[in-house]
């Protein structure tokens, strides 16, 4: 599927075999996007981020593993990640004139399925309110009938996983007494879609987005959604910086600011655009 080097990731893959997995099974886990010590190096910085909040306002010790906030999706590290998944999401779709989700650092999103919504009408209107439905019990018998078992996905360390977001998903956490209890979770999450699927109204809302150093939902290149700006609170006891006050640089090349939608694709340059843009079906089924 792909080559790769003791000092260097996987760069190269099989698009079409990428896709018949996601047919047939829902996901497709890509191993070796990262190398063991290029990972080690990725999250050694988000190891020295937590280290800066004070003990009780760590954001990994909240219930939820949800981190939408501090502009994390811009870190460098965060970025680093993105820039090489590109190639992934480009053997998938066909195309190298992507957009790019700038996400958080661990995100689950909700499921959209007709049958789901005509039985359970009250999740349609959570969704639309917060582009995120937590099943309830009932809703999840209502899967559970129809024949459907939860799968664990192991994806192995510098690997990635792809899915549709829009399907019933979530991670694992950390388990007490497995086999390695030392272990951090570390996930970027990354979505990129084909350029061409933007208006121009979508352009300059990631544009907007991107110089404010906002946070996205997964949608890359329709259905746009930023997360509330992140403002410091410098009045604070014992005050310290835990975001960032600038893109660094490996936001600002061309390539990121492309993924950004800061700059625009040249759709005419004969090179492939990828799939036309798909037909949605919003609100109630």
């Amino acid at each position: 599927m792909a080559s790769g080097s003791e000092n260097q990731g996987n760069t190269s893959f099989d698009g079409e075999q990428l896709r018949q997995e996601l047919y047939d099974k829902g996901y497709a886990v890509v191993p070796d996007l990262l190398t063991l010590k290029e990972c080690d190096a990725l999250t050694s910085q988000f190891r020295d981020w937590v280290g800066k909040f004070e003990e009780g306002q760590i954001p990994l010790q909240k219930k939820s593993s949800v981190i939408q906030s501090y502009r994390v999706g811009h870190f460098q590290q965060s970025w680093e990640v993105r820039l090489r998944a590109k190639a992934v999401f480009q053997a998938v779709w066909g195309t190298e004139k992507l957009l790019s989700s700038v996400d958080g650092i661990a995100i689950s999103k909700p499921p959209l399925n007709a049958e789901f919504y005509q039985t359970f009408s009250d999740a349609t209107k959570r969704t639309e309110r917060s582009d995120f439905c937590k099943l309830s019990k009932t809703q999840k018998d209502f899967f559970y009938r129809k024949g459907c078992n939860l799968v664990n996905v192991p994806v192995p360390k510098g690997g990635i996983v792809l899915w549709d977001s829009r399907t019933v998903h979530d991670n694992t956490p950390p388990i007490a007494k497995r086999s390695n209890p030392d272990r951090w979770r570390f996930v970027v999450f990354v979505s990129m879609t084909p350029a061409i699927w933007a208006s121009e109204k979508d352009m300059e809302f990631k544009k907007d987005a991107y110089r404010r150093m906002l946070l996205t939902t997964h949608w890359s290149s329709q259905g746009l959604k930023t997360f509330k700006e992140y403002i410091e609170n410098k009045r604070k006891r014992n005050y310290v910086n835990v975001s960032i006050d600038h893109l660094p640089d490996v936001a600002k090349t061309q390539e990121a600011r492309l993924l950004a939608g800061d700059e625009h694709y040249d759709f005419e340059d004969g090179r492939p655009n990828g799939p036309a843009a798909p037909k949605w079906r919003f609100g109630i089924y």
